[in-house]
């Protein structure tokens, strides 16, 4: 098990013991008994950077089909795990937001993905490659099944034994669109000047 498997265990430890992954709209009782469903992300930039910024992955959202209920998933990073507690059904991710310090970027998407019923959903690692500043800029999106390890490693330290893991890849497996500038918080005369 390499070094970057075991730091993102302990991270989605971290985030499973300290409670942070409660469902918004629902009860903490509720928010227990949905199962696991996680991943991790790695996102990089293609071209020359003109700013002293990396970007990350400041979050991605998602829609249950079923019930119209949306989910944000904060990631601030740009090499990480996510976990968060999900019913089964059927799910679109359909927007991811990047920033590089305070310039932030979004896309649409349209990933589907289907959380399976009574097990944790294991959701692939997902790489983004976005184009460094231009006038048209894109993000190309490839979810693969990573590095087998780290499913089975998470089932064993954390996952009970009564709740199997599932691989639930997003599909297509790979997406590209554009990113568009979105003003940054908090509003900064300085980004506002004509």
């Amino acid at each position: 098990m390499g070094v970057r498997t075991v730091f993102r265990l302990a991270s989605l430890s971290f985030f499973l013991l300290s409670g942070c992954l409660s469902v918004p709209g629902s009860s903490p009782q509720d928010s227990r008994m949905s199962p696991l469903a996680f991943g991790s992300i790695h996102v990089a930039t293609d071209g020359p950077h003109p700013r002293m910024f990396p970007t990350t992955l400041r979050f991605f959202s998602l829609t249950n089909e079923d019930t119209g209920e949306r989910f944000r998933v904060d990631v601030h990073s740009d090499s990480d795990v996510f976990s968060l507690r999900l019913a089964a059904g059927n799910y679109v991710v359909d927007r991811v937001q990047f920033n590089a310090g305070p310039f932030m970027a979004e896309s649409h998407v349209h990933l589907n993905v289907r959380v399976p019923d009574g097990k944790a959903a294991y959701l692939g690692a997902w790489e983004f490659t976005v184009d460094t500043p231009r006038t048209i800029r894109r993000v190309r999106i490839r979810i693969l099944e990573g590095e087998p390890e780290f499913p089975k490693a998470l089932s064993a330290d954390i996952v009970s034994n009564a709740m199997p893991i599932e691989t639930a890849l997003p599909e297509p497996d790979t997406f590209e669109t554009r990113v568009f500038q979105v003003a940054p918080l908090p509003k900064v005369k300085y980004f506002y000047r004509r």
